[in-house]
């Protein structure tokens, strides 16, 4: 599969957005199967997904943020914040920026 790199901030305390958990989905016959879990490093950011051989398809990251939220002692109206993508070439890469606060959140999808 191409390569997925997330890089997660958090607007409400200004920093990355560390311990994020996040889920690697693929779409199949109309279903989505989870592929791995993964968690935000130190620096918000997730760069090795491992057991990922999938090609071409739809493919989704599903964010924990309301355990990500709950665990500062913070509650938000968002529980999970899902961005759903495309991979047409194997060989390409993606950059997904996602940026957190309690009301609203932005995802960003660049291809390499």
């Amino acid at each position: 599969m191409a390569r997925v790199i997330v890089e997660a901030l958090d607007s409400v305390h200004g920093r990355t957005a560390a311990g994020l958990d996040a889920r690697l989905e693929s779409l199949v016959d109309n279903e989505w199967v989870p592929v791995v879990e993964r968690r935000t490093d130190a620096s918000g950011r997730i760069e090795e997904w491992g057991g990922t051989d999938g090609g071409r398809g739809l493919y989704r990251l599903v964010f924990d943020v309301d355990r990500y939220f709950n665990g500062l002692g913070l509650s938000t109206v968002h529980p999970e914040v899902a961005a759903t993508f495309r991979v047409s070439d194997g060989e390409s890469g993606h950059r997904v920026n996602l940026t957190l606060s309690l009301n609203h959140y932005a995802v960003a999808f660049i291809a390499d």
